[in-house]
């Protein structure tokens, strides 16, 4: 069959970044509006208990087991409609610098006797599976948590009668199914759907606002009644993502025979390799909450935690270009496209580090004016160490594209051990400067850049460009 040329990549994408960065934009929005009202209608202590149980509770990203871009990966290379089946750029054959286009989705030849669908849809309900198993592990470890929260924080009877135990609770909950709805949404996003899913994330943040909203209103704008906003917003969005995948799929499980255990062994394997290197992540901020109630107290985490949450905002600015890649990305890598890797690569790299170098700087200045309108005080502790934020902001978030890139790839292993051995010193070098460089948070912060610097400014680039070199050299012989 021959296959028509369609428009250009950058506008058959567009609707799906479009989307990316709305889902992105709302879960900025909907953190400054709940954080705000609970600022306002409550005190300090409320939103410095909320952030730190929200921060600490990153962990959960853990009980996943990276199931989310293992689905995408294993997708990818079945036969089904990939979310890349948009057009990307190929060069004529004959070599001139002409672009053509042709689609990403040539079905691959079936290994099997199966429909092509009918794998898809295997796929499609092993991960199923596995998302209802992981995620009732997720709410497991939530309630050890809340049970311990307390004691591990070193939090003071003071602190203890801000119903903390309850809140974590609520809010473990919410992100542990929250988490596991992410995992239906890659099926989703696999099957092209990527707009539709990312809809349905903003819609779940929306609720959460009116949600809290209507608590406030009521005289509740408490730490514990922002948690259980979020987790009906969390219960809702699971429910819309669920009713999608059967539409999508196909065919209808029966008698458990779409199970397939060694699809889901090759998806826990993969997905363990992406746990493991997410394991770095929480050894930045979320560890760096317990440095310092430990060391410094729970008060400096009011300080450090409104600029960790603007560093957040910012990375959510080229969150939607790096989710929409790693799909596109994927099919590209399973096609043998490497020199669209290529151009997803140097692209994206430029377009995020310029979006975040500009978005920084006008952070930066406007950052008096934009605390007192989020908390009704200038912050100028925060302020301080503000400028030293940004800056491993604009260094970490500019890899984001070369991640999508390299988990595209397969490259997960190397990428992990990157990833963990930046964390580890991050750990050290943070704790080194509050403990015995009396640097107080900016120590934390330094602690950051170094280990930001080494992996995301000096390794990774290197790397994405050396097995993009090397693939480049294969298809030539």
């Amino acid at each position: 069959m021959t296959l028509e040329a369609p428009p250009p990549p950058t506008s058959t994408m567009r609707p799906d970044i479009v989307s990316a960065y709305l889902a992105s934009g709302m879960k900025v929005i909907s953190w400054a509006a709940v954080t705000m009202l609970m600022f306002t209608y409550h005190d300090a202590r409320q939103f410095a208990l909320f952030s730190l149980l929200r921060g600490t509770l990153s962990f959960l990203n853990y009980t996943t087991l990276g199931l989310a871009p293992a689905i995408i990966h294993a997708l990818s290379r079945s036969a089904v409609p990939m979310a890349a089946d948009v057009s990307v750029p190929t060069a004529m054959a004959d070599g001139s610098d002409t672009l053509t286009y042709e689609s990403a989705a040539v079905p691959k030849a079936s290994k099997s006797s199966k429909p092509l669908d009918f794998e898809a849809a295997e796929v499609g309900y092993s991960s199923v599976a596995l998302s209802v198993v992981l995620s009732v592990g997720g709410i497991l470890v939530a309630i050890a948590y809340a049970q311990n929260a307390a004691w591990l924080h070193g939090l003071g009877a003071e602190y203890r009668k801000l119903s903390v135990a309850e809140t974590a609770l609520y809010l473990g909950i919410g992100l542990a199914l929250r988490l596991s709805s992410d995992s239906l949404g890659a099926i989703l996003q696999a099957f092209g759907r990527i707009s539709a899913d990312n809809l349905a994330a903003a819609l779940a943040d929306v609720i959460w606002i009116l949600l809290m909203a209507g608590s406030a209103a009521a005289g509740d704008a408490s730490a514990k009644a922002a948690a259980v906003a979020f987790a009906v917003s969390s219960v809702l969005l699971l429910i819309a993502r669920a009713m999608m995948i059967p539409l999508l799929l196909g065919y209808t499980p029966a008698r458990g025979k779409f199970f397939n255990a060694a699809i889901m062994k090759s998806l826990l394997w993969f997905g363990l390799l992406v746990s493991i290197a997410q394991l770095g992540d929480f050894l930045y901020a979320p560890t760096d909450y317990i440095i310092i109630t430990r060391t410094l107290g729970l008060e400096q985490v009011a300080v450090y935690a409104p600029a960790v949450q603007i560093d957040g905002a910012l990375l959510l600015i080229i969150a939607g270009l790096a989710n929409v890649l790693l799909p596109k990305a994927a099919a590209a890598s399973a096609l043998g496209r490497r020199d669209h890797l290529r151009t997803f690569f140097i692209q994206g790299t430029l377009a995020s580090t310029a979006m975040l170098l500009v978005s920084a700087v006008v952070v930066y200045f406007l950052s008096p004016w934009i605390f007192r309108i989020w908390l009704r005080d200038p912050m100028p502790l925060t302020q301080a160490i503000l400028p030293l934020i940004l800056i491993h902001t604009v260094v970490g978030g500019s890899s984001a594209v070369g991640r999508s890139i390299l988990l595209g790839m397969g490259k997960v292993k190397p990428f992990t051990i990157a990833v963990l051995i930046a964390g580890v010193s991050n750990v050290i070098l943070s704790y080194s400067f509050v403990r015995f460089g009396g640097l107080g948070l900016k120590g934390v912060v330094l602690g950051t850049i170094c280990a930001v610097v080494g992996r995301c400014a000096i390794w990774q680039p290197w790397y994405v460009w050396k097995c993009l070199r090397e693939s480049g050299k294969s298809e030539d012989s």
